[in-house]
């Protein structure tokens, strides 16, 4: 099957920024996943992913596949590079990248018969130099010639955290595209000797998780392969609830999907699937190891990252969101601390953190370190909690310019409020009050109330709920 795609036609991008946030925990969260971090130059690696396609010779406005916890993280962050999003996807849940490709490509195909695609991982490190260009054009070539194309890095270590592709090296014309191959087979992570041998064969080259195809092609193959993850993708985008940017799947259909990856419920089915050999600077974080390796280190071979004193110690990485480390006579270590939670541990071991966050997410004790991360957003703005005890909450609220926050705390015996920055506007019941800077107000229990924001610049308020429980 060939794509029907004028030369001339640019690509949509549609950036993967959904995920769970398991693996640079503590500091990650389910409410804070890795790629919202601002761990590169004071920008996160989903900001970093919109600086790569922000280029209208060559890309469309992205579309942008997140779910309910991330979606005004990712309308606040988008804003703060400048870009706005074609549209932002909505999952209901969690149902890994099957489900929410098929629907995003019937999304990005609903005005045009047929639009070449790139799905972006929005958590992975990538230089953009002439070697991903040349790349990018290659498998731009490979999608126009009706091939689901896949992007391979070759590997320079024996990596036991990625997925791998074998290449079947035949000849390049036979898909019509320079330097692209057809794809043999893809393989799980491996462990270390298996690694290592594929490392040495030459024939295998790392997943990236990036794609580039026509969605006509694509959607040809879901139907074929997958008919009833198809379907139940295409309900769901028929009858979702749309509050532009909002594109909010619809909940039943998508939930009657599996959980599976496009990996395995497509590309290891299809007889379309190509590789293009990408030479390319590229790096998943997936691990605290790969920050360490991925970032500028200083004296010898520390990374340190936060408020910490480093001494007679080698090839560590110390991060701290807010309390003072001092590290003395310890090598190859990691201690990452947030401000509820320390992780101590070998440095190599960060690859396994996940199994730790999942034992920890299964104890009705230690869940809450997985979950809940410091600053929560809200369309209104954000807040976090500043003290979370058995009978006193303390809040501290930022609300955007002409946003409101509504709240009634049926179960609170006072809530008072602080006005750090701003002016609010306080609605209790039918009476309007204003408040100023340093001007406080008390509320009685239950008495329905809001806080709106009339300015033109962010109001910060504190907010103290007593006996709230």
């Amino acid at each position: 099957m060939s794509a029907n795609i004028e030369n001339n036609d640019l690509i949509t991008p549609i950036i993967l920024a959904g995920g769970r946030g398991a693996r640079l925990w503590p500091i990650s969260r389910l409410s804070r996943p890795k790629q919202f971090l601002p761990l590169f130059n004071g920008l996160s690696l989903f900001q970093q992913t919109l600086i790569r396609i922000n280029d209208e010779s060559f890309y469309e406005k992205p579309i942008i596949l997140t779910n309910i916890e991330h979606q005004f993280l990712v309308v606040e962050q988008a804003a703060e590079m400048g870009i706005e999003p074609a549209a932002i996807i909505v999952e209901p849940a969690i149902r890994n990248t099957a489900p929410a490709i098929i629907a995003a490509s019937l999304i990005a195909a609903k005005d045009e018969k047929d639009k070449l695609i790139h799905i972006l991982p929005s958590d992975h490190i990538i230089k953009v130099d002439n070697a991903y260009l040349n790349a990018l054009k290659i498998a731009k070539q490979g999608a126009k010639n009706g091939y689901l194309v896949t992007f391979g890095i070759k590997p320079n270590r024996p990596e036991t955290g990625f997925g791998y592709i074998k290449a079947r090296k035949i000849r390049a014309h036979e898909i019509k595209a320079e330097k692209a191959y057809l794809v043999e087979k893809f393989i799980e992570k491996p462990n270390l000797e298996k690694a290592r041998k594929m490392l040495f064969s030459g024939d295998y080259y790392w997943n990236s998780g990036m794609f580039l195809f026509s969605s006509d092609v694509f959607l040809h193959e879901c139907k074929k392969i997958t008919p009833k993850i198809f379907t139940n993708a295409k309900r769901s985008v028929k009858q979702a609830q749309i509050d532009y940017p909002f594109i909010k799947l619809e909940e039943k259909s998508f939930l009657t999907s599996p959980p599976i990856s496009i990996d395995k419920a497509i590309f290891e089915k299809t007889k379309l699937a190509a590789i293009v050999p990408s030479p390319i600077e590229w790096d998943d974080l997936g691990s605290w190891e790969s920050v360490w390796r991925n970032k500028k280190r200083g004296k010898n071979n520390n990374l340190q990252i936060g408020s910490a004193t480093i001494s007679n110690s080698k090839n560590s990485l110390i991060f701290s969101e807010k309390t003072h480390i001092v590290v003395d006579g310890v090598d190859n270590i990691a201690i990452i601390a947030s401000e509820d939670v320390v992780y101590v541990g070998n440095i190599a071991a960060t690859q396994h953190i996940g199994n730790i966050v999942e034992k920890l997410g299964n104890n009705s004790k230690t869940a809450p370190f997985t979950q809940r991360s410091l600053i929560i957003h809200k369309e209104w703005g954000n807040y976090s909690i500043v003290l979370d005890e058995e009978n006193l909450l303390i809040k501290r609220l930022f609300i955007k310019p002409g946003k409101d926050f509504p709240l009634r705390e049926k179960d609170c015996q006072i809530v008072n409020l602080f006005v750090v920055r701003g002016t609010a506007k306080l609605r209790l019941g039918e009476k309007i009050i204003t408040l100023n800077e340093n001007k406080t107000a008390s509320i009685e229990q239950g008495l329905a109330y809001n806080i709106y924001n009339p300015g033109k610049s962010t109001l910060e308020i504190i907010i103290m709920q007593i006996n709230y429980r």
